[in-house]
């Protein structure tokens, strides 16, 4: 039976996800932690156990807005699905848990492909179906790092080197951030992006715990004539380096800072022994009108291969305050955010 894990527990359940085919870093306590300190609450890490060992698991945030719970699993939850016995007990666990909590839904998304047919068709008999409206993105960009440094630079577009070497020419410069001073100076250029794009941005105090308190993060920094013009918040788990937020100054976009930027997180992510960088988010279609049809083409230079998940899955006790919601003509990332 799955069991609530006690604090002094978190290490061996953060292995767990290390070691587990579909773990993700959402899934560690690192990622609870940042998100409860941000207006998520903490619903629990789970796990099952047989002869000694973890074989599922999960950790489960609890959002309350406007008198309403909703339960969410990101990137999770974590098992063999190709275990009948498991899959029926681990999910048959996740609704009682929902019923028991009184939320309207519970939401998972676990990391199976979307060519796993079986995968999907199991979540839907189980009574998880498809959400409308996806919190995380469905479709990535993903670099295999598996090769030299001078093989990895002449895998990208052409386009996308001479824009690189452009940069090295230009001076511009890569390293960490150092002190709070660089945050500040990195948040007003996330501030001035948010404005022009119109996307929610996270506060202050959120980068602020990335980088003081996260140690499965690094945020980056590209400097042109001692300024900062720009930089890149990634976390790193497993043996994939993340492309989790970033941001760079549109008055010094001719000097090309944010392709030196990757470039040099992942020459150090092969210096780690890292074997992929995911660049995250990519449209699913390839229309040049997508607005993020530009992310698309900038991320596909590196020369990345698109890896589609199966997307998020929800159980809705209730039936009917669910498909309100789904209806409802509110921003639900800013809710889910």
């Amino acid at each position: 039976m799955l069991r609530k894990i006690n604090e002094n527990e978190t290490a061996r359940y953060n292995a767990f996800v290390a070691q587990a085919a579909q773990g993700h870093f959402m899934q560690t306590t690192y990622w609870r932690d940042l998100k409860c300190a941000f207006g998520w609450q903490d619903a629990g890490q789970y796990i099952l156990e047989k002869d000694g060992q973890i074989i599922a698991g999960f950790s489960l945030l609890l959002r309350a807005k406007f008198g309403l719970k909703i339960l969410y699993a990101p990137r999770g939850a974590l098992w063999d699905i190709a275990d009948e016995a498991v899959t029926a007990e681990t999910l048959n666990f996740l609704k009682d848990l929902a019923k028991k909590q009184r939320a309207f839904f519970i939401r998972i998304s676990p990391d199976y492909l979307e060519t796993d047919t079986t995968a999907r068709q199991i979540l839907t008999k189980h009574n998880f179906h498809f959400s409308r409206k996806q919190l995380q993105t469905k479709a990535t960009m993903l670099v295999n790092l598996q090769c030299s440094e001078d093989e990895l630079l002449a895998s990208f577009h052409e386009k996308t080197r001479y824009n690189i070497r452009l940069a090295e020419r230009k001076g511009v410069t890569v390293g960490e951030l150092q002190n709070e001073a660089e945050l500040q100076d990195f948040y007003r250029i996330m501030e001035q992006m948010a404005a022009r794009q119109d996307y929610n941005l996270q506060s202050y105090d959120y980068y602020k715990y990335i980088w003081q308190r996260l140690p499965i993060a690094k945020i980056y920094l590209a400097k042109y004539d001692r300024k900062i013009i720009g930089g890149v918040v990634v976390f790193s788990f497993k043996d994939t380096a993340y492309y989790m937020y970033g941001g760079f100054d549109s008055e010094y976009r001719k000097v090309m800072g944010n392709y030196l930027i990757h470039r040099e997180i992942m020459r150090q992510g092969q210096a780690a022994g890292l074997k992929y960088y995911d660049l995250q988010g990519v449209p699913l279609s390839k229309d040049e009108n997508h607005p993020m049809h530009g992310f698309y083409r900038f991320k596909k230079g590196f020369n990345g291969q698109e890896v589609e998940f199966i997307g998020e899955y929800d159980f809705a006790p209730l039936g009917w305050p669910y498909q309100l919601w789904q209806n409802w003509p509110f921003d639900r990332r800013q809710y889910l955010q």
